[in-house]
């Protein structure tokens, strides 16, 4: 009796015994023990800090396989694999101090691992680098990464440019959902700030296979900020003042994460008055202001992981035109927009054993509408343009249990969207498009030697409604167009030794023609120009290769990638002889394309002096049409040279650091026929900051100057160069977070 009651026992304990991964961390170095060091695991949303003995211990962990994100400052961000069965796992490390930056586990390939593996760098950007560049809005900061830029109009308005490619060929994605807001405008900027996030990714070049139409120049990944440690209630607030703009941004943030459930939330707002030139002007009506609001909850438990996130957005933005009145006034002149957007995502994970699905809905609705000055007193507050959409995504991927050599991926992934108009005018007809891809992917880890693989077929149909009167101006027809694409990648990483990496990768990717290419037909407020549509448009099919190297040792980092792209019917819009109601008419034709050029970056902390780091980076692309003429909007090449000290901790400071930074832009004469060449330009900016510690309080405290000598220049990619304005002038910017939680001191002790 006794001897089946302990039978039982011992079976029941063992079903109850929580399966969970713990361990020690200690210097590889010296074999002490490292207390707070953050332990996380993206995929489920779980992270904690080593306790004072240097322990951590993640519970109620699902079966399957994770990796595990070892980081501390000033050393090397370690990556392990686990595996969860029915017990718990122990798992000890140590981490190497390193001087030279490392990266996070990427979030945005296939697969969910390590840089090194990916057959393609994928760019981080965190959001301390952001807050630390000085710049005045998100859009402005990633265009410090090497090869990427902005077309801009004034400061409000940026749009992301990757390898020479923009618009509907740069895929913009947040809390997993594709950015549906109509960024076939001109005007129409990044709509995404950077409240509530961790960091951001950047693929360049076609990732069609796994995000299908429009990624075929690359996709922006805007990654969550992470939750909150387990067991922990946490918040900050973030306060930046700019002094060029007199603008102001701030946001507010909690979150908690328990056992089971997370939860945050996080609301801002920014302001910002006319900019003003290096020749002291200001740029009439380049103000705006932005309020949001960020929230999520999650669970975790042994056989899922969910989270559900709402993000609003509401902007008020003015579209300059001209230097005219000076004036400091946030009161919107025309023309300006405003633009509200709503999205709402379900990212989830099922454990099935090894195997597991996951599944990511989404669901954003996007209310533009531009204003200009009306003709007669009672049409005041009408807009000219009211252009609406709604969008459903959903994207389903089967991962089959791993083995030791081989992962498997199946999956399904699409949109439906609704495009509708109410304003005075139309520039795009009312809208139906559906599009559906099927998916299949294969990674092979061979020793030194990593491969990755796929293919993917999608369809597209776009339904038009009839808009207008036959025969009259703007007259729109009904249209039902059909459009598919087969695409592929194959890639990998080979490492030489332990200091030397190679990748290779080749891909394809497409884009359908959007609405304004396919059936635009009337004056867009914005520019002030009539748009023709051509409905026999086709596809936009490119096909690259990436060849790529990484070095990295003890004091210095290099890497260097060269790329080559081939477009089929690259669509670009010009302009004619021809005029309707006084205005200039533009159509969308279409012509063979290639783009190739190529990135590198140099990363030196020379030994001694590790608190010593210059970084170099070069960035060129070249664009040409079939007939021997340059494509439009290529940017310059450009080389950024930083000088930066990390400084020892000094009294009540903290991580104290300087850097000075200096942007050489080459002239820019290949440029497409309806263009013109600009200059050269040399900015300086700089920066400095610490963490100040005020008794029990941890602030961190930054100060940045961006064109330090107010020199007045034109980008290449800015839009209002045609109107003889200058991009902006110096800016001072003082930023401020303050932690809302207790300060954890920075200790190690003995193992």
């Amino acid at each position: 009796m006794k001897t089946g009651f302990f039978v039982f026992l011992l079976l029941f304990c063992k079903i109850v015994i929580a399966q969970s991964v713990s361990g020690v961390v200690r210097d590889a170095e010296t074999e002490q023990r490292m207390l707070v060091v953050n332990v996380y695991i993206p995929e489920l949303g779980k992270g904690v800090v080593t306790n004072g003995d240097g322990e951590y211990e993640i519970a109620n962990m699902p079966k399957g396989t994770f990796k595990i994100q070892f980081s501390f400052i000033g050393y090397e961000t370690l990556i392990q694999t686990v595996k969860i069965e029915n017990e718990e796992v122990f798992l000890d490390v140590s981490l190497w101090p390193s001087v030279v930056e490392t990266h996070e586990i990427v979030i945005s390939a296939a697969y969910q691992t390590s840089q090194d593996e990916n057959p393609v760098k994928v760019e981080q950007l965190s959001v301390d680098e952001i807050n630390r560049s000085g710049a005045s809005t998100l859009m402005e900061a990633l265009s410090n990464i090497a090869g990427v830029e902005q077309v801009s109009t004034g400061v409000g308005i940026g749009k992301p440019v990757i390898r020479g490619l923009s618009y509907n060929r740069v895929l913009v994605y947040s809390m997993g959902v594709r950015i549906e807001n109509q960024q076939w405008g001109d005007e129409h900027g990044l709509g995404m700030n950077e409240m509530g996030i961790e960091r951001v990714e950047i693929i360049k070049g076609p990732s069609s296979l796994l995000y299908g139409s429009e990624a075929m120049g690359g996709v922006m990944h805007l990654i969550s900020e992470k939750p909150a440690n387990t067991g922990t209630l946490v918040g900050e607030y973030n306060v930046k003042l700019f002094s060029n703009t007199l603008g102001a941004s701030s946001n507010l943030g909690v979150k908690g994460t328990g056992k089971t459930f997370r939860f945050s939330i996080r609301a801002g707002h920014q302001s910002h008055a006319d900019y003003q030139t290096g020749t002291k002007e200001r740029v009439t009506n380049s103000r705006f202001n932005e309020s949001s609001i960020k929230s999520s909850v999650g669970m975790t438990k042994k056989w899922i992981s969910s989270t559900f996130s709402h993000n609003y957005i509401n902007s008020n933005v003015g579209i300059p035109e001209e230097i005219g009145k000076q004036t400091t006034s946030r009161k919107q002149e025309f023309p300006h927009q405003t633009i509200s957007s709503h999205l709402f995502s379900s990212q989830n994970t099922l454990f099935l054993g090894n195997a597991k699905l996951k599944s990511n809905f989404g669901y954003m609705t996007n209310n533009r509408k531009e204003f200009e000055e009306p003709e007669f007193p009672d049409k005041l507050g009408q807009a000219e343009l009211y252009m609406q959409s709604k969008t459903f995504n959903y994207d389903l991927k089967w991962y089959f249990p791993p083995s030791e050599r081989a992962e498997y991926i199946v999956g399904l992934q699409g949109h439906d969207q609704w495009t509708g108009n109410a304003g005075a005018e139309v520039l795009v007809p009312d809208a139906f498009i559906s599009e559906l891809g099927a998916v299949g992917m294969a990674k092979y880890n061979l020793k030194k030697l990593t491969l990755q693989l796929g293919a993917r077929y999608d369809v597209r149909k776009i339904d038009t409604e009839e808009m207008g009167v036959p025969l009259e101006a703007g007259y729109m027809p009904a249209l039902k167009l059909d459009f598919g694409s087969l695409n592929g990648s194959f890639g990998g990483s080979f490492h030489l030794n332990k200091k030397l990496l190679f990748r290779f990768n080749a891909a394809s990717g497409y884009r359908a023609p959007n609405l304004a290419e396919l059936a635009s037909n009337g004056v867009h407020s914005g520019t002030s120009r009539y748009e023709i549509g051509n409905a026999n448009l086709k596809n936009e099919q490119n096909y690259e290769v990436d060849v790529s190297s990484h070095f990295h040792s003890k004091h210095a980092t290099a890497d260097v990638a060269v790329f080559y792209n081939t477009i089929s019917n690259y669509i670009f819009i010009g302009p004619t002889d021809s005029l309707i109601e006084s205005n200039q008419v533009y159509t969308y034709v279409q012509e063979n394309a290639v783009l190739y050029g190529g990135e590198a970056t140099l990363d030196i902390h020379p030994h001694p002096l590790d608190w010593l780091h210059l970084e170099v980076s070069y960035s060129m692309v070249i664009g040409d049409r079939s007939d021997g003429s340059s494509l439009p909007l290529i940017p310059a090449n450009k080389v950024r040279t930083t000088v930066k000290t990390e400084l020892k901790d000094w009294k009540f400071l903290e991580q104290p650091y300087v850097h000075v930074n200096v942007v050489s832009a080459f002239a820019q004469n290949r440029v497409s026929e309806f263009e013109t060449a600009t200059g050269g330009y040399n900015l300086v900016n700089a920066g400095m900051g610490a963490k100040i510690n005020l008794g029990k309080q941890q602030v961190d405290l930054s100060f940045s100057v961006s064109n330090v000598l107010n020199t007045a220049y034109y980008d290449h990619l800015s839009r209002l160069k045609y109107d003889g304005i200058y991009n902006i002038g110096r800016n001072f910017v003082l930023g401020l977070r303050v932690p809302i939680n207790p300060l954890v001191p920075h200790k190690r002790v003995n193992g």
